[in-house]
């Protein structure tokens, strides 16, 4: 944006629990940056940086093209992550006798009815990251999901508690584990596709999010043209930004080069508070405030 579109230097990240919201980090600049009432301006602005072809650049650039894309990708599935609380961590696979899997046309034809059906249903919202096999062209589908129904039977096998695959109840059993400390692999009745699984999620949530994440990580292009698919009411972070000096802030990132600097501050997520009395609050919720 350019000077006059930007208006504060800083803008803190806020995600939904429970009735209110949690201040995750901060972002300070060491000029304005930020513009709470017009971030559409910057997809419309003349200056804006185009969307290179990517068949047209070199080895290096499309490698850094590449990299870019994924941290947007990993960046979007962090807010998707941080902002619902998912309850199943869903693998969808394709029978190839029933579906080309190795079509990407056809496997995002059949995961996107069934995903959109079940949002339509049962309520449910949903993050997917395709995967290709070790083969690298039969295509299948990671989820995490909440939603009001799930059609699930118990497959008769638990997480394998050292990794890897899920091994049977009775193995765990036989290796010592104790019931209580297994977690229950479930299949998905209605998805009549192939083959799946559905965990309970379990763990911290930033555990979830890197586990969903490195699908994306290990990737080394786009799937068809998408990193992930999404669906559903999904809960979004809130950004609320004001001006606070910089040389006031103790960042635990801080970056500098030749156009400016920055430093993230992140809080405690198992607290909810944040300091916006060093400066005025720009409230994104209400634009009215600064029209002038």
């Amino acid at each position: 944006m350019t000077a006059t579109q930007a208006l504060v230097n800083a803008r803190y990240r806020l995600v939904p629990r429970g009735d209110g919201w949690l201040t995750t980090e901060l972002m300070v600049c060491d000029r304005p940056k930020f513009n709470p009432h017009h971030y559409g301006l910057v997809g419309d602005a003349p200056h804006r940086r185009p969307v290179p072809d990517v068949d047209d650049l070199t080895d290096d650039d499309r490698a850094d093209y590449i990299e870019r894309s994924k941290r947007r990708a990993r960046k979007a599935v962090r807010d998707i992550m941080d902002c619902n609380g998912f309850e199943y961590f869903m693998t969808f696979t394709l029978d190839g006798g029933k579906i080309d899997r190795t079509s990407y046309t056809e496997f995002v034809k059949a995961v996107t009815h069934y995903m959109k059906n079940r949002v339509q249903r049962y309520g449910w919202i949903y993050l997917a990251v395709p995967e290709y096999h070790h083969d690298g062209e039969a295509l299948h589908l990671h989820a995490v999901v909440r939603g009001d129904r799930y059609n699930l039977v118990d497959s008769g096998c638990v997480v394998n508690p050292k990794g890897g695959k899920p091994i049977k109840l009775s193995t765990a059993l036989k290796y010592g584990y104790r019931r209580e400390d297994l977690k229950t692999v479930y299949n998905v009745t209605d998805w009549t596709l192939g083959f799946s699984t559905a965990i309970r999620t379990y763990g911290d949530r930033d555990a979830l999010r890197r586990y969903v994440g490195k699908y994306i990580t290990k990737s080394e292009d786009k799937i068809g043209g998408r990193w992930y698919f999404s669906g559903g009411e999904l809960a979004r972070p809130l950004y609320v930004c004001c001006n606070i000096p910089f040389d006031d802030v103790e960042g635990d990132i801080c970056f500098e080069n030749d156009g400016g600097a920055f430093k993230i501050q992140y809080f405690d997520r198992k607290s909810d508070k944040a300091d916006f009395e060093k400066g005025e609050v720009y409230d994104s919720l209400a634009p009215e405030r600064y029209e002038e």
